[in-house]
């Protein structure tokens, strides 16, 4: 579907989904796939390689210059393998030398018009400005990457920059997330030649989405679920063939003990990953190579036992049967994530006794609680990666 969005013309395409879920990575995949087409006579994509990020005291200058620094060293890398095509970027070393300056280059006069054709440069002379959204304004390094953009990307069936706006949960509500978006809508979000993959959790593409200004920018949200757990064994065997790279290499985690954490913590992909590798980064190698599977298996699980442990002792430990039977139906049937007014779900009349165990478990730091102050009614419950390891402890004492 994301490829199908892009191809389309989109100018953003967002996905939401709960943390963890692989959205980052669903888009990073999205986007190198779509790099692959120009072999094929398709169209001309070219992805960041870095990730932005909006906070609630960005600006629309701040956001504009630190996006399109990043668009103009997105192409300034790209400049060898678009000229091979015969696409010739004019003025490119004044751009490197703006980028690797601790000033911005303010270039007074202008771009000469013939950027566009053969040859092409810069005129008028050069002062220097402090590396602000001022300076960068008065630059006239913007106009010559605007330019860049036209040249390669003359319509939106031409392709163009993929930009990467993550973890858009970050600007914590609502009524904060409208305030800081909606004045990108036309410096970044329609800018020609800019194509933006957007990816946030807990409810905040969907605020984005429905405002009227955001109305032709953003298509309907993608929703990424997490992965099928039918699945989850080829990708741990995928990831542990790609990690045998030498004959008398051994896997730190072997298959059965990864099922056993990723069952034990509510079947969560990422943290699960996140867990082993710790542990696999915290090992002797030449001590791990020198035991079999199962004493390497039983260290494994020795050392999340311990860690559980310690979270359990600290947050858990005198939680209640029907605090647990509550965190075990958030856990496995809701997948770690609710609203309050599923109430009748975990088998309440209404919603405070309800409330009363989640204000339980929240103070005990097993879940998260979090309310849209500008929106009453979008209020989320969440587990959190203390919580699944409590939880580990739980199941398994």
């Amino acid at each position: 579907m994301i490829s199908r969005q892009l191809s389309g013309g989109a100018s953003v395409v967002a996905l939401e989904g709960d943390f963890g879920v692989g959205k980052t990575s669903l888009a990073a995949a999205a986007a190198w796939d779509a790099a692959q087409w120009r072999a094929n006579g398709g169209p001309l994509f070219i992805p960041m390689k870095i990730r932005l990020s909006l906070r609630p005291d960005d600006s629309r200058e701040s956001f504009e210059q630190k996006t399109m620094r990043a668009v103009a060293a997105t192409l300034v890398e790209s400049a060898g393998k678009l000229k091979q095509e015969g696409r010739t970027l004019a003025g490119i070393e004044a751009v490197k030398r703006w980028l690797q300056a601790p000033e911005a280059g303010g270039w007074s006069g202008g771009v000469s018009a013939s950027i566009l054709g053969q040859g092409g440069g810069l005129s008028g002379g050069r002062n220097r400005t402090p590396n602000t959204s001022s300076g960068f304004s008065e630059s006239g390094i913007l106009d010559i990457v605007d330019e860049w953009l036209a040249q390669l990307f003359p319509d939106r069936a031409s392709g163009g920059v993929i930009c990467f706006l993550d973890n858009l949960e970050e600007l914590r509500d609502s009524e904060t997330a409208l305030s800081v978006m909606e004045p990108l809508r036309d410096a970044l979000f329609k800018r020609p030649g800019l194509r933006w993959l957007i990816s946030g959790a807990q409810g905040m593409i969907r605020a984005a989405y429905a405002s009227p200004k955001m109305t032709g920018v953003f298509l309907d949200p993608i929703e990424v679920l997490p992965l099928d757990h039918s699945l989850v064994p080829g990708v741990i065997a995928a990831r542990a063939d790609a990690l045998k790279n030498r004959d008398d290499a051994v896997v730190p985690v072997s298959e059965k003990a990864f099922a056993h954490l990723y069952a034990s913590i509510g079947q969560n992909l990422r943290y699960a990953l996140n867990l082993s590798e710790r542990y696999a980064f915290g090992q002797d190698p030449e001590a791990l190579v020198l035991l079999d599977d199962k004493k390497r298996d039983d260290k494994f699980e020795e050392s999340i036992k311990v860690e559980a442990d310690r979270v359990y002792s600290a947050y858990a430990h005198d939680l209640t049967s029907a605090d647990w039977k509550v965190f075990d139906k958030l856990l496995r049937e809701k997948a770690g994530t609710c609203s309050p007014s599923d109430f009748a779900d975990f088998g309440y009349k209404a919603m405070p006794p309800l409330l009363i165990r989640i204000d339980k478990l929240k103070a005990a730091h097993l879940v998260t609680y979090t309310k849209d102050d500008a929106d009453q009614r979008r209020r989320t419950i969440s587990v959190s990666d203390h919580g699944r390891l409590a939880y580990f402890r739980h199941v398994n004492s």
